[in-house]
């Protein structure tokens, strides 16, 4: 059976990109005050600002959380590295707690054994599972006087016992990054609970005041390389063979090419290119994308339910929960193995496109070495057993049918 790659673009039209590209968005006027009034309307708040991308809703968010005498933020160290540098830039001190190995989000048992009296803020990440001790680490964190914060970045739309991610800490962040849910192939957003704290992120965002029309330019070329080279046909007979060349012979310069962030690098100063507010094209890509997030999600929660029933049996794989009830965002669906390497040599071997997930283990990263935490076993071990497997709505149910064939039988089921 023909392979599918591991990610997709979604709903990247190249003939509407190029016309923005061409364009500089121009024809799209008003469009930013339009998106703010959409999500305005659907988070049920004012306060909010739309970003040119995800990652500074982390910046600004620990710019409203610090102070002279706490700086500290407690965070997982399972995510972007830039999100750390934004940490870092904002003038905070990230301080990594361990993970809950299913969710590979932090929890309070591991807040607690972390916390001192110069945190400001706790700063979770949402993965392919929402933070299942949101609401106790919400209740903690109003206890102990400090600021929640919520990386939304593969969340959107998800909610929690009926409340939406992103309206139960005091600030999230979220990412329209070119794989997530909603792709402007760059763009975000960010909100804020209380007015005197969006205050203080608005204020902040005052140095964005250009658009960054060179980072538009480049990710109209990056997005079109990635639609060509993830079209099916295109996969099947050229991308595929190329990706499992270079898995099976190690070939670092193919290998890196496939990683979101091959070369982590430290930053203790927001870019200048981070500087930059979001542009009426980003918007108006975004717009046309929101009525019909629900529609992805519903075939997202699909494969995920699949995976779960065909592999739960397997002893030897550790999966995550799934219920009916169930309103994670199922980015991916990850299952966890002591010879991981073995199991994804195996699926490469017969054409699958599988990987270990794109976040990385910051607490390990030699940029980071002044912040690392020695004490986390959980977050260890998961990098080293983790693989994802694809859940994006395109990606066909007899693709993960045959996902789970082979699975089954490399454990002998």
């Amino acid at each position: 059976m023909r392979p599918l790659p591991r990610q997709k673009i979604y709903k990247f039209s190249p003939l509407r990109n190029l016309f923005d590209f061409l364009t500089f968005g121009l024809l799209n006027y008003n469009k930013q005050n339009k998106l703010k009034n959409y999500l305005s309307d659907f988070f049920k708040t004012e306060n909010i600002l739309c970003l040119n991308r995800g990652r500074i809703g982390a910046y600004l968010a620990v710019r409203a959380s610090i102070n002279k005498k706490k700086k500290k933020i407690i965070m997982s160290p399972f995510t972007i590295f830039d999100v750390v540098n934004m940490v870092i830039c904002a003038r905070g001190v990230p301080v990594f707690s361990d993970v809950e190995k299913k969710s590979i989000t932090i929890n309070l048992e591991n807040i607690k054994k972390v916390y001192d009296d110069e945190v400001a803020a706790i700063l979770i990440t949402h993965t392919h599972l929402i933070n299942s001790d949101i609401e106790k680490i919400s209740n903690f964190a109003r206890e102990k006087n400090i600021l929640l914060i919520e990386d939304c970045a593969i969340s959107f739309g998800t909610n929690k016992n009926g409340k939406l991610i992103g309206t139960i800490g005091d600030i999230s962040f979220f990412s329209f990054g070119i794989f997530k849910f909603i792709s402007s192939l760059n763009g975000g957003m960010i909100l804020a609970k209380d007015n005197n704290i969006f205050n203080k992120i608005y204020r902040e965002s005052k140095i964005f005041k250009k658009i960054d029309y060179k980072m538009i330019f480049k990710n109209y070329f990056k997005s079109l390389f990635v639609s060509f080279s993830t079209n099916n046909i295109i996969f099947k007979y050229l991308s595929s063979k190329v990706i499992k060349f270079g898995y099976i012979n190690n070939v670092k310069l193919i290998n890196d090419f496939s990683k979101n962030d091959p070369n982590p690098f430290l930053q203790t100063q927001l870019p200048k290119n981070y500087q930059k507010k979001i542009s009426n094209s980003q918007c108006a890509r975004i717009l046309a994308q929101l009525p019909y997030y629900l529609d992805d999600f519903i075939l997202r929660k699909r494969n995920a339910q699949l995976y779960y029933k065909s592999l739960k049996d397997i002893d030897e794989l550790l999966i995550p929960d799934f219920t009916e009830s169930d309103s994670n965002g199922w980015i991916n669906f990850p299952i966890f193995y002591k010879h991981r390497d073995n199991l994804l040599k195996y699926l490469f071997l017969n054409n699958r496109d599988i990987a270990i997930y794109f976040y990385r283990n910051c607490n390990e990263l030699d940029i980071f070495k002044k912040y690392k935490n020695n004490n986390l076993k959980n977050i260890a071990q998961v990098i080293k057993e983790i693989i994802i497997l694809p859940t994006y709505p395109k990606y066909h149910t007899e693709q993960i049918y045959m996902n789970i064939e082979l699975i089954r039988k490399y454990f002998k089921k």
